[in-house]
């Protein structure tokens, strides 16, 4: 049997590498630039190609509320600017809520009491109740 290098040694057998979503043809520039920012900010596997129309619609509302944000800085009346601000405040809920759903904001990756669900061995639905059982 012959022997084998070091250099084959070093490499581990049966790693995959995770191609990261790309953003689709339909986008415009301004877009597809938030869709790749957006997969890039995590790690490859994070996003799966279900994710895809969340991410567009993300991306999408994203853009829209930089042009609003261009238009909120251009009102030159009152009513401009009210109806500026309503429409960026609809965009930033909408960016909040798909941000949210994608797992992009730190609420949506808080696990209240992970420490301590940790130390007891898990979580679901036998912690809550062996944590109400105790009292806690």
């Amino acid at each position: 049997m012959p022997r084998r290098s070091s250099a084959s040694l070093s490499v581990l057998p049966g790693i995959r590498t995770i191609e990261r979503l790309r953003p689709p043809r339909a986008l415009t520039t301004a877009q597809r630039n938030h869709f790749v920012a957006l997969v890039a900010s995590k790690p490859a596997e994070h996003f799966q190609p279900c994710d895809v129309p969340l991410l567009v619609s993300l991306a999408r509302h994203l853009a829209l509320a930089d042009a609003v944000a261009v238009l909120l800085e251009r009102a030159d009346d009152v009513d401009a600017l009210e109806r500026a601000a309503r429409m960026l405040a609809r965009e930033t809920g909408r960016i909040a809520s798909l941000a949210t759903k994608l797992r992009l904001t730190p609420q949506a990756r808080y696990v209240p009491d992970s420490k301590r669900l940790r130390e007891r061995g898990g979580g679901g639905i036998d912690a809550i109740l062996e944590a109400r059982r105790d009292g806690a």
